[in-house]
Protein backbone atom coordinates (compact mmCIF):
# COMPACT_ATOMS: atom_id res chain seq x y z
CA UNK A 1 0.00 0.00 0.00
CA UNK A 2 0.81 3.08 -0.82
CA UNK A 3 1.97 5.65 1.53
CA UNK A 4 -0.38 8.30 0.53
CA UNK A 5 -3.01 6.24 0.51
CA UNK A 6 -2.28 4.53 4.00
CA UNK A 7 -2.12 8.26 5.31
CA UNK A 8 -5.84 8.62 4.15
CA UNK A 9 -7.35 5.51 5.60
CA UNK A 10 -5.52 6.30 8.50
CA UNK A 11 -6.75 9.33 8.89
CA UNK A 12 -10.59 8.50 7.61
CA UNK A 13 -10.26 5.30 10.42
CA UNK A 14 -9.63 7.87 13.22
CA UNK A 15 -12.15 10.04 12.62
CA UNK A 16 -14.73 7.64 12.51
CA UNK A 17 -13.14 6.16 16.19
CA UNK A 18 -13.02 10.00 17.20
CA UNK A 19 -16.71 10.09 15.98
CA UNK A 20 -17.89 6.64 17.61
CA UNK A 21 -16.54 7.58 21.23
CA UNK A 22 -17.48 11.16 21.16
CA UNK A 23 -21.13 11.06 19.68
CA UNK A 24 -23.88 12.30 21.91
CA UNK A 25 -21.51 12.03 24.79
CA UNK A 26 -22.68 15.50 25.85
CA UNK A 27 -26.12 14.22 26.80
CA UNK A 28 -24.98 11.17 29.37
CA UNK A 29 -26.33 12.89 32.49
CA UNK A 30 -25.00 10.84 35.24
CA UNK A 31 -21.71 8.98 36.09
CA UNK A 32 -20.70 6.20 37.93
CA UNK A 33 -19.62 6.59 41.46
CA UNK A 34 -16.18 5.71 40.97
CA UNK A 35 -16.27 7.40 37.74
CA UNK A 36 -17.98 10.43 40.18
CA UNK A 37 -14.74 10.06 42.09
CA UNK A 38 -12.06 10.91 39.34
CA UNK A 39 -14.38 13.95 38.86
CA UNK A 40 -13.73 15.17 42.32
CA UNK A 41 -10.43 14.22 43.13
CA UNK A 42 -9.55 16.41 39.94
CA UNK A 43 -11.78 19.36 41.08
CA UNK A 44 -10.80 19.20 44.79
CA UNK A 45 -7.80 17.72 45.41
CA UNK A 46 -4.30 18.92 44.41
CA UNK A 47 -1.80 17.31 42.02
CA UNK A 48 -0.48 13.80 43.91
CA UNK A 49 0.51 10.47 42.84
CA UNK A 50 -2.53 8.51 44.27
CA UNK A 51 -5.88 9.50 45.69
CA UNK A 52 -7.93 8.58 48.24
CA UNK A 53 -9.69 11.55 49.69
CA UNK A 54 -13.20 10.45 48.82
CA UNK A 55 -13.08 6.78 49.27
CA UNK A 56 -11.38 5.34 46.51
CA UNK A 57 -8.01 4.00 45.96
CA UNK A 58 -6.68 5.65 42.61
CA UNK A 59 -3.98 5.95 40.99
CA UNK A 60 -3.58 9.60 40.07
CA UNK A 61 -2.09 9.94 36.34
CA UNK A 62 -6.30 10.60 34.75
CA UNK A 63 -7.42 13.09 37.67
CA UNK A 64 -3.84 15.00 36.88
CA UNK A 65 -5.03 14.99 33.08
CA UNK A 66 -8.25 15.60 34.08
CA UNK A 67 -7.74 18.47 35.58
CA UNK A 68 -6.16 19.92 32.48
CA UNK A 69 -9.24 18.74 30.62
CA UNK A 70 -11.39 20.84 33.18
CA UNK A 71 -9.10 23.70 32.65
CA UNK A 72 -10.00 24.23 29.00
CA UNK A 73 -13.33 22.85 27.97
CA UNK A 74 -14.80 23.78 31.63
CA UNK A 75 -16.11 21.33 34.60
CA UNK A 76 -18.92 18.70 34.44
CA UNK A 77 -20.54 15.29 33.54
CA UNK A 78 -19.96 14.63 29.54
CA UNK A 79 -16.07 16.37 30.27
CA UNK A 80 -15.08 13.18 32.92
CA UNK A 81 -16.52 10.83 29.82
CA UNK A 82 -14.78 12.88 26.82
CA UNK A 83 -11.29 12.55 28.58
CA UNK A 84 -11.69 8.56 28.13
CA UNK A 85 -13.09 9.16 25.36
CA UNK A 86 -10.10 11.80 23.28
CA UNK A 87 -7.72 8.54 24.82
CA UNK A 88 -9.26 6.06 23.31
CA UNK A 89 -9.34 7.85 19.81
CA UNK A 90 -5.74 8.51 20.14
CA UNK A 91 -5.67 4.78 21.09
CA UNK A 92 -6.83 3.92 17.88
CA UNK A 93 -4.60 6.03 15.42
CA UNK A 94 -1.90 4.74 17.82
CA UNK A 95 -2.46 1.20 17.00
CA UNK A 96 -2.89 1.86 13.76
CA UNK A 97 0.79 2.88 13.49
CA UNK A 98 2.11 0.08 16.01
CA UNK A 99 0.62 -2.56 13.71
CA UNK A 100 2.03 -0.74 10.30
CA UNK A 101 5.28 -0.83 12.13
CA UNK A 102 5.23 -4.56 13.29
CA UNK A 103 3.74 -6.41 10.20
CA UNK A 104 2.76 -3.70 7.32
CA UNK A 105 0.53 -1.01 6.33
CA UNK A 106 -2.29 -3.33 5.32
CA UNK A 107 -2.39 -5.02 7.95
CA UNK A 108 -2.50 -1.80 10.12
CA UNK A 109 -5.71 -0.45 8.29
CA UNK A 110 -7.43 -4.17 8.76
CA UNK A 111 -6.65 -3.45 12.84
CA UNK A 112 -7.56 -0.40 13.07
CA UNK A 113 -10.85 -0.33 11.50
CA UNK A 114 -11.39 -3.21 13.95
CA UNK A 115 -10.14 -1.45 16.96
CA UNK A 116 -12.17 1.87 15.83
CA UNK A 117 -15.46 -0.30 15.78
CA UNK A 118 -14.79 -2.98 18.54
CA UNK A 119 -18.09 -2.52 21.04
CA UNK A 120 -15.78 -3.19 23.82
CA UNK A 121 -13.41 -0.68 23.05
CA UNK A 122 -15.76 1.86 22.59
CA UNK A 123 -17.49 1.19 26.04
CA UNK A 124 -14.47 1.23 27.87
CA UNK A 125 -13.52 4.87 25.83
CA UNK A 126 -16.65 5.73 26.82
CA UNK A 127 -16.67 4.97 30.31
CA UNK A 128 -14.51 7.61 32.13
CA UNK A 129 -13.11 5.24 33.90
CA UNK A 130 -9.02 5.33 34.21
CA UNK A 131 -8.01 1.83 32.69
CA UNK A 132 -7.87 3.39 29.49
CA UNK A 133 -4.44 4.77 29.60
CA UNK A 134 -3.13 1.22 30.17
CA UNK A 135 -3.34 0.47 26.45
CA UNK A 136 -1.98 4.35 25.79
CA UNK A 137 0.90 3.99 27.52
CA UNK A 138 2.27 0.71 26.40
CA UNK A 139 1.76 1.46 22.50
CA UNK A 140 4.04 4.81 23.17
CA UNK A 141 6.35 2.51 25.38
CA UNK A 142 6.21 0.09 22.33
CA UNK A 143 7.01 2.47 19.89
CA UNK A 144 9.65 4.14 21.43
CA UNK A 145 11.19 1.07 22.24
CA UNK A 146 11.38 0.00 18.50
CA UNK A 147 12.39 3.46 17.74
CA UNK A 148 14.99 3.08 19.89
CA UNK A 149 16.53 -0.28 18.40
CA UNK A 150 16.69 1.83 14.77
CA UNK A 151 18.65 4.91 16.17
CA UNK A 152 20.01 4.28 19.70
CA UNK A 153 20.55 7.41 21.63
CA UNK A 154 20.52 8.14 25.08
CA UNK A 155 17.43 10.31 25.13
CA UNK A 156 15.38 7.83 23.45
CA UNK A 157 16.12 5.47 26.98
CA UNK A 158 15.57 8.64 28.79
CA UNK A 159 11.87 8.95 27.34
CA UNK A 160 11.62 4.87 27.64
CA UNK A 161 11.95 5.08 31.60
CA UNK A 162 9.78 8.57 31.93
CA UNK A 163 7.02 6.03 30.23
CA UNK A 164 7.58 3.20 32.07
CA UNK A 165 7.19 4.98 35.34
CA UNK A 166 4.19 6.71 34.19
CA UNK A 167 2.81 3.50 33.72
CA UNK A 168 2.13 3.10 37.26
CA UNK A 169 0.05 5.90 37.84
CA UNK A 170 -2.25 4.77 35.22
CA UNK A 171 -4.26 1.69 36.62
CA UNK A 172 -3.35 -1.70 39.32
CA UNK A 173 -3.33 -3.89 35.83
CA UNK A 174 -0.13 -1.63 34.43
CA UNK A 175 1.88 -3.44 37.66
CA UNK A 176 1.90 -6.96 35.79
CA UNK A 177 4.72 -5.12 34.02
CA UNK A 178 6.82 -5.38 36.75
CA UNK A 179 6.90 -9.31 36.33
CA UNK A 180 7.99 -8.47 32.65
CA UNK A 181 10.81 -5.70 33.57
CA UNK A 182 13.57 -8.12 34.01
CA UNK A 183 12.75 -10.08 30.73
CA UNK A 184 12.93 -6.50 29.01
CA UNK A 185 16.08 -5.12 30.76
CA UNK A 186 18.01 -8.45 29.45
CA UNK A 187 16.71 -8.37 25.51
CA UNK A 188 17.56 -4.51 25.77
CA UNK A 189 21.03 -6.06 27.32
CA UNK A 190 21.60 -9.13 24.95
CA UNK A 191 20.20 -6.84 21.55
CA UNK A 192 22.13 -4.15 22.38
CA UNK A 193 24.61 -3.51 19.17
CA UNK A 194 26.36 -0.96 21.24
CA UNK A 195 29.82 -1.37 23.01
CA UNK A 196 29.63 -2.11 26.60
CA UNK A 197 30.16 1.26 28.05
CA UNK A 198 27.56 2.84 25.78
CA UNK A 199 24.80 0.26 26.72
CA UNK A 200 25.60 0.27 30.44
CA UNK A 201 24.91 3.71 30.31
CA UNK A 202 21.91 3.89 28.14
CA UNK A 203 20.47 1.49 30.65
CA UNK A 204 21.35 3.42 33.35
CA UNK A 205 19.82 6.48 32.05
CA UNK A 206 16.48 4.36 31.69
CA UNK A 207 16.48 2.98 34.96
CA UNK A 208 17.16 6.33 36.67
CA UNK A 209 14.63 7.95 34.87
CA UNK A 210 11.95 5.65 35.69
CA UNK A 211 13.06 5.74 39.13
CA UNK A 212 12.56 9.32 39.49
CA UNK A 213 9.40 9.27 37.65
CA UNK A 214 8.60 6.51 40.11
CA UNK A 215 10.08 8.55 43.18
CA UNK A 216 6.59 10.71 44.11
CA UNK A 217 4.48 7.64 44.62
CA UNK A 218 7.04 5.57 45.93
CA UNK A 219 7.78 8.24 48.77
CA UNK A 220 3.83 8.87 49.21
CA UNK A 221 3.25 5.43 50.18
CA UNK A 222 6.27 4.92 52.40
CA UNK A 223 4.54 8.11 54.34
CA UNK A 224 0.69 6.70 53.81
CA UNK A 225 0.90 2.67 53.36
CA UNK A 226 -2.97 2.36 53.66
CA UNK A 227 -3.82 3.31 49.91
CA UNK A 228 -0.86 0.91 48.45
CA UNK A 229 -1.90 -2.15 50.71
CA UNK A 230 -5.95 -1.53 50.14
CA UNK A 231 -5.48 -1.10 46.22
CA UNK A 232 -3.52 -4.17 45.77
CA UNK A 233 -5.85 -6.29 48.03
CA UNK A 234 -8.54 -5.13 45.52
Amino acid sequence: MKNKLFLTFAAVISIVGLYLRFTQINQIDSLYPDVAINGLEALYSPIQPFYFRFGEHNEGLYAVLLKGFFAVFGSGVWQVYGLSALIGSATVALFIWIIAKLKDKTTGIIAGILLATSPWHIALSRSGFHAILVPFILGLIYLLLQSYWSNKTALKAAVIGILLGLGFYTYAAYRAIAIFMPFILIAWWLLGEQRTSTRIKHLSILTLTGLITLMPMILMFITFPEPLTSRVSE
